[in-house]
């Protein structure tokens, strides 16, 4: 996401560790990226979901990307693998 200068400069809480406690108790988690969002790009957040630490780290980095289609036309992509699924969502 974008920088924010000193806004979280002091924040030393580890998020990546936070999702994959969430992962790793089951609980699915889904994270939504707009390919035109310069704020928060989809190529930053795919690079986030494929080094997050948990057991299923490998899989998910390897699985493919496929269409997300929305009454017969393609909408995005989505790439999943056990309870993390990452969706990148055209013209958004």
């Amino acid at each position: 996401c974008i920088s924010m200068g000193a806004f979280d400069a002091h924040d030393t809480f580890d998020y990546s560790a936070a999702v994959a406690r969430t992962l790793e108790s089951g609980v699915p988690v889904t994270f939504y990226y707009g390919k035109t969002d310069t704020a928060c790009n989809y190529v930053g957040g795919m690079a986030m979901a494929d080094t997050i630490p948990w057991t299923g780290q490998s899989d998910f980095s390897s699985a493919p990307l496929t269409p997300l289609t929305i009454s017969g036309v393609e909408a995005g992509q989505v790439k999943n693998y056990g309870k993390l699924t990452v969706v990148q969502v055209e013209s958004a």
